[in-house]
């Protein structure tokens, strides 16, 4: 089981590149999110016995890249989203007595959750892009 906090604070870093095609431009502008908390916990054990471990990664700053394609009338659509492995990862805890293989366990855990906080972020962006007709209420 595990819990994910602070991608929310995703901000633009760099520049912008601005490319023209046939009927539209290509947008593409590199961000930082975090700081990024994964917690992960563990169960072992049954009935009385049972022991719950818990663990933390931690990271200062994921950075990743945003494609976005504007048409004409100025509409914008988001076509993708995608984190690069971050730099340094803190580990806090341990989900087994191998303590080496926990952090690596939990530093990879990391790196697997990459492609699902690139497609939350592609998905609430195609949110806050859509025409307001088109937004359910």
């Amino acid at each position: 089981m595990g819990s994910l906090a602070g991608i929310a604070t995703l901000r633009r870093s760099g520049d912008v590149t601005v490319m023209d095609e046939e009927n539209h431009k290509v947008v593409t502008s590199s961000f930082t999110v975090g700081p990024l908390q994964l917690e992960v916990s563990k169960t072992l054990g049954q009935g009385k016995s049972r022991t719950v471990k818990t663990a933390k990664a931690t990271t200062d700053v994921m950075s990743g890249t945003m494609i976005l394609k504007v048409k004409p009338d100025g509409s914008a659509h988001v076509k993708k989203v995608v984190f690069a492995k971050p730099e340094n990862v803190d580990v806090k805890g341990s989900l087994s007595d191998d303590k080496p293989r926990s952090i690596t366990y939990l530093k990879n855990s990391v790196n697997r959750m990459r492609p699902i906080a690139a497609q939350k972020i592609l998905k609430t962006a195609r949110y806050v892009l859509k025409a307001p007709a088109t937004v359910k209420q």
